[in-house]
């Protein structure tokens, strides 16, 4: 695996087991799919970038969900109820 130079600092590319694992995904997560033929297949390291990278965990889904419920009440609480 290639390094990437800027300025003298050298960064390495996550491997897509570590993308799981900060994503809280099973080490193997992106290793099998299954085809149109409903074969299972091994998923190349471009695609498993791409799947994590179009997906949220459930830590975060549930973050979110809960900030959106805490706005929710707060503007029946404030904003409707004024104005009834």
């Amino acid at each position: 695996m290639g390094l990437l130079v800027l300025d003298g600092i050298s960064y390495r590319k996550l491997t897509v087991k570590e993308c799981c694992r900060l994503q809280n995904y099973p080490d193997d997560y992106c290793d099998w799919g299954i085809d149109e033929k409903g074969k299972q297949v091994a998923i190349s390291k471009s695609q498993g970038y791409k799947m994590l990278g179009n997906g949220f965990d459930r830590a975060t889904v549930a973050h979110c969900l809960k900030y959106i419920l805490k706005v929710t009440k707060w503007i029946v609480k404030t904003v409707i109820t004024e104005k009834i």
